[in-house]
């Protein structure tokens, strides 16, 4: 899914789930530091995501063990940091959020602007086919009226928007690219 679709789906998450805690009374009180740590490793989730899970926790007067949160995320990270994973991320124009130890961030950050690169071309290519489809519909609106040629209009205008769109995306494709492609060392 590309950034600008899950954009609003988050922005609509955060307003839904303002106050909301990172983890329940239940999480805090079985403690599985280890487990909650891992997965925040495997998601790929910032050093921050401890205070949060330390704020919900204290709600309940539940203190958090770092040390095995600690051991749980590094090892999580293990599995996030991968130049596979670093692909996919860069496909789906994930945001890297700088959290891959520095033994992992190269083969991580290789793979990720693959990836990038990948959904640059897959934009492009939409792109074109898109820009085709505008030129076909456009032509035949000499050929409408009435209905026909407003449905015709309504179709022109969501191509061009899908087309601006991939557009945007293709800008945070270069911004990501610029932010992180810094990063890879070249032997």
């Amino acid at each position: 899914m590309h950034k600008s679709y899950w954009l609003c789906g988050a922005v609509l998450c955060l307003i839904t789930c303002a106050g909301c805690a990172t983890l329940s009374q239940e999480s805090c009180e079985q403690g599985d530091w280890y487990g909650i740590g891992y997965k925040d490793g495997t998601d790929g989730r910032p050093q921050g995501r401890l205070l949060d899970h330390k704020k919900a926790c204290l709600e309940f007067n539940i203190s958090l063990d770092e040390n095995t949160y600690q051991r749980g995320r590094n090892d999580g990270l293990k599995i996030y940091c991968t130049d596979q994973n670093g692909y996919n991320e860069g496909e789906d124009i994930d945001e890297y959020k700088d959290v891959c130890p520095k033994e992992l961030e190269q083969s991580f950050l290789k793979g990720y602007l693959l990836g990038l690169d990948a959904a640059e071309n897959e934009l492009q290519q939409e792109i074109s086919r898109k820009n085709k489809d505008i030129i076909k519909a456009t032509v035949s609106l000499q050929e409408l009226e009435g209905k026909a040629l407003k449905k015709q209009k309504e179709k022109i205008d969501r191509l061009e928007r899908e087309v601006e769109s991939a557009e945007d995306d293709i800008s945070d494709i270069y911004e990501l690219r610029r932010q992180h492609g810094l990063k890879i060392k070249t032997p």
